[in-house]
């Protein structure tokens, strides 16, 4: 499901941690570089607490703008014969189909989310971090990319949340931090970290 990424930047980890440096042991073997750890267990306890304080103040800002998507079918059960004929037909019923994240990116109430969420889904439902729960209607997706666009139905009500501003993948460089905030596997408001892995893989 699509998470919001948020990177943490070289110039925010520099006023947060301390960087490791290389050494290099003179010695007739090849030469390999080492990372030298910090001196002792209290540098050790501080580089520790000033990334997560990093990694928290991101979390803080991002994860409002963090939303739970619910996709609702509308399923009528029927009874069919012997020879698979239907023979009656029940009231429909909503049936959650789907479930996955999406971010806020303006102050209408504009989501961008993944579309297998909202592909087959009659109805959305949207639950956001403070609780609130709004219907959302699809604007538009795109079945290559399994990327979507939906809008909160607002109904005049204010949203009152900052969105988060879209980045530029191309700036990013593989070994730089980022936090993924979102619901996999319906859990919602989940916060983890890692690093960029690979730039440019193909989605085919």
């Amino acid at each position: 499901c699509l998470s919001a990424i948020a990177g943490l930047t070289t110039s925010t980890l520099a006023q947060t941690t301390q960087p490791a440096s290389v050494a290099v042991p003179p010695t007739a073997e090849p030469a390999q570089a080492r990372l030298v750890s910090p001196a002792n267990d209290a540098d050790d306890l501080a580089f520790a607490n000033r990334l997560s304080n990093a990694f928290k103040s991101v979390a803080s800002r991002a994860e409002p703008a963090v939303v739970h998507i619910i996709g609702i079918r509308n399923i009528s059960r029927v009874q069919r014969d012997w020879f698979g004929r239907i023979i009656s037909r029940g009231q429909p019923e909503a049936v959650p189909s789907n479930v996955g994240s999406g971010f806020i990116i303006d102050a209408d109430g504009t989501i961008v989310t993944n579309n297998h969420v909202v592909a087959d889904a009659d109805d959305l439902r949207v639950r956001l971090a403070d609780g609130r729960e709004f219907g959302a209607r699809l604007v538009g997706r795109d079945e290559m990319t399994d990327l979507a666009v939906i809008r909160l139905k607002l109904e005049g009500k204010s949203l009152n949340v900052r969105p988060l501003v879209m980045g530029d993948s191309d700036s990013l460089d593989v070994g730089e931090w980022v936090v993924a905030i979102g619901s996999p596997f319906g859990f919602s408001r989940t916060v983890t970290a890692g690093i960029v892995s690979a730039k440019g893989r193909s989605l085919t």
